[in-house]
């Protein structure tokens, strides 16, 4: 990452260790605009933030500000060079998503379902996770 004009997110990801997968990218991804943000599901939210946090520590020297802050159900990553750049939104727990999945429907869908109703089958939930990382 020696060129700071822009985070890269390609290059970015390939650097974390986490087991992740960049979900509903737009047509011009990797590219992006000032202000948009990527969504990962990752196995490990907090943990991929820190080794983000620890990757971009050149930024920081070179006038980025990198701002980590957490909702309900997500780790926001944020670039900031005066105004937004990028947000890495990342997600580690299903809840939440349950309509974005069902969108996709067929077995995926199902299994979602049956999962929500009982969560005892932890298979549907292994299942929903190997899908979306695939």
């Amino acid at each position: 990452m020696a060129d700071f004009e822009r985070p890269q997110v390609d290059e970015i990801l390939k650097l974390v260790s986490v087991k992740h997968r960049v979900i509903r990218k737009g047509p011009a991804y990797p590219a992006y605009k000032d202000g948009n943000d990527v969504d990962i599901f990752c196995e490990d939210a907090r943990e991929f933030a820190r080794q983000i946090l620890h990757l971009t520590i050149p930024m920081t020297n070179d006038g980025w500000t990198i701002r980590v802050s957490q909702t309900d159900l997500h780790i926001h990553v944020d670039f900031l060079r005066d105004i937004l750049i990028l947000r890495l939104d990342l997600i580690d727990t299903l809840d939440g998503y349950k309509q974005m999945i069902l969108n996709g429907g067929g077995e995926l869908g199902l299994r979602m379902l049956e999962w929500e109703r009982y969560p005892v089958k932890e298979k549907h939930l292994k299942y929903i996770k190997e899908k979306i990382c695939d």
